[in-house]
């Protein structure tokens, strides 16, 4: 639509890019300040404003007048807006476009790159046009423009499902209370406030309380720090979250998300006593990453007000909240939360209960499966960079570090006593966490050693896994190992109805565990290597590491139909 063409010409290359490169926009005030728009009228007064605007646009010289106005009035910009416009200028800025585009794609997202070759030379109007539409008829029928669309219908349509089967009328929540005030607890309990929602959040020691505003106080800050909130609106917020020790205030409240330490038997407790001072049609939810729901159901009366709400840190770049259908979680239930969690901004995607839920369900075996190759002699740091090339955001050990190697060994303990020997919990990550004492970044090392801004990999696990005496592990095997395990299990989950379809699950895999959108998501990927190579190599390491790769029968029915993940691709749409 020649906006390559248009937009540089408009308000010049620097702030052209900025907008194109990133698939930006900008609010009025913005738009205003790099001359993009002319005029920025008050909503209330558009009616009266409007009209007299047009009317004056008939006029030559108040045309001539705006024009004047595009032009910088200081000096040195005339002067820096000039040498821009030089070929030698130009480079420049396509130059440190480059950079920054290579920085934050890693150079597999194509559009980007393509807009800076379509710009990098000075033309006419006309043969800009020519370039872009070259540039851009190659890149809509290319793999990644199909992936990427897919994924957008994808959203759109979870956007408009209600998660359940329920016609009633549901009200937005004023009132909440969070259970626990530790990084996710302080982190919901931003996230309510942002969204006008007072927030009581409750836990046993007012020191507890207190890191949970801290939390929450640090992810605004981080908005200030961007400039997307006034420090009028943060202090507003702010006074929205209340802190208890006890169960005051919880009379009223319509949603308590509990958000305590992962133990069932804690949560239990917990739950129950809540449930005594809430009313009878709070909606009651845990955030619990991989425990059974049904079973912390059965110490309520009211079973059928609860479900899981399992939201992934930090809870404010995290975009993916699991909504898990407890066995006596109500359709009303359900689609209160999915509407609760929608309106905070957030993507719902309704699951089944099962140990880890769909999305650590499938990650959990990938990370594991991590530890099986570097106690087999792989290299860390190897394993990490071949999987940051494939396009997942970090690799399997830096992600365990920042997640907390804690918090992943009791997430692979609960899979493997759901699913036995098939989750086996690698010997080296038990090593690791139960005789090192290995915490991860928030302890200072775990996989790798984090002092200040260096990161080493940590010599006490190198010298564990006898690197010395390295097994031979190509790229391939690594990606084979770690994407195909993962496979498998989502075709386990797919046959179990863990969740609806491919196309959920494989939302759910790129907002939740960051799987490289351009990919399309992990049963697309599956589907673009073809799934009777999937199962043929799972079937060869079957034969070398037997029951972590049996093959899904799911799997099994697909290939002996000739068929796809997407089969029925309108299906999921």
């Amino acid at each position: 639509m020649g906006g390559t063409q248009r937009l540089p010409r408009l308000i010049g290359l620097p702030n052209a890019l900025d907008i194109i490169l990133a698939g930006k926009t900008v609010n009025g005030s913005k738009a205003k300040k790099i001359k993009l728009i002319d005029k920025l009228i008050a909503s209330a007064l558009l009616n009266d404003q409007c009209e007299g605007f047009l009317q004056q646009l008939r006029d030559p010289n108040f045309r001539d007048e705006l024009k004047a106005n595009r032009e910088p009035r200081a000096k040195t910009q005339r002067i820096m807006n000039q040498l821009l416009e030089t070929s030698w200028g130009r480079a420049w800025v396509i130059k440190q476009a480059r950079k920054s585009v290579l920085k934050s794609s890693k150079g597999f997202y194509p559009a980007p790159l393509a807009v800076l070759d379509v710009v990098a030379t000075k033309c006419s109007f006309n043969e800009g046009i020519s370039r872009e539409l070259e540039a851009f008829s190659k890149l809509a029928v290319s793999d990644i423009s199909k992936n990427l669309i897919e994924l957008f219908f994808l959203t759109e349509a979870v956007k408009k499902s209600t998660g359940a089967d329920y016609k009633g009328e549901i009200t937005p929540p004023q009132h909440a209370a969070v259970l626990g005030a530790g990084v996710m607890g302080g982190g919901i309990a931003w996230l309510l406030s942002q969204h006008k929602l007072s927030v009581r959040m409750k836990d046993i020691s007012w020191d507890a309380v207190a890191l949970g505003y801290a939390q929450a106080s640090n992810y605004f800050a981080q908005l200030k720090k961007r400039r997307r909130l006034q420090q009028g609106d943060i202090d507003r917020a702010m006074n929205r979250i209340g802190g208890s020790v006890n169960y005051e205030g919880f009379a009223h409240v319509e949603v308590v998300i509990e958000a305590i330490v992962e133990n069932i038997t804690i949560k239990k407790q917990l739950l129950a006593e809540t449930e005594t001072h809430i009313s009878d049609s709070t909606l009651l939810c845990s955030n619990t990453s991989a425990l059974s729901i049904t079973e912390m159901a059965s110490v309520l009366n009211r079973p059928e007000n609860f479900c899981g709400m399992h939201f992934f840190n930090p809870v404010n770049r995290m975009p993916l909240v699991e909504i898990i259908r407890g066995e006596k979680s109500s359709d009303e239930t359900i689609a209160r939360a999915v509407a609760m969690v929608k309106s905070w901004g957030k993507t719902a995607i309704v699951v089944a209960n099962c140990p880890g839920f769909l999305v650590n369900r499938i990650l959990l075996p990938y990370m594991n499966e991590a530890a099986y190759l570097l106690q087999e002699g792989a290299d860390i740091e190897m394993i990490d960079r071949v999987i940051t090339e494939f396009g997942m955001p970090m690799g399997p050990f830096q992600l365990a570090d920042e997640v907390g190697i804690d918090v992943g060994y009791k997430v692979a303990k609960t899979l493997q006593e759901g699913f036995g020997s098939r989750m086996a919990v690698s010997p080296l990550l038990t090593t690791v966490y139960e005789d090192l004492k290995l915490l991860g970044k928030k302890g200072g090392a775990g996989f790798y050693k984090y002092q200040g801004k260096e990161v080493t990999v940590n010599p006490l696990v190198a010298n564990f896994t006898g690197t010395t005496a390295k097994k031979a592990h190509s790229e391939e095997d690594i990606i084979d190992r770690l994407m195909i395990i993962m496979v498998n299990e989502a075709a386990h989950c797919l046959q179990e109805n863990i969740v609806a379809n491919a196309g959920q699950l494989d939302l759910a895999m790129v907002m939740g565990t960051g799987f490289p959108p351009w990919r399309g998501g992990l049963c697309r990927w599956a589907d673009s290597v073809g799934l009777e190579t999937i199962v043929n190599k799972c079937n060869a390491l079957n034969e070398i590491i037997p029951e972590r790769y049996q093959v899904s029968p799911y799997l099994t029915e697909l290939v002996a139909a000739q068929k796809g993940f997407y089969a029925q691709a309108k299906e999921v749409l």
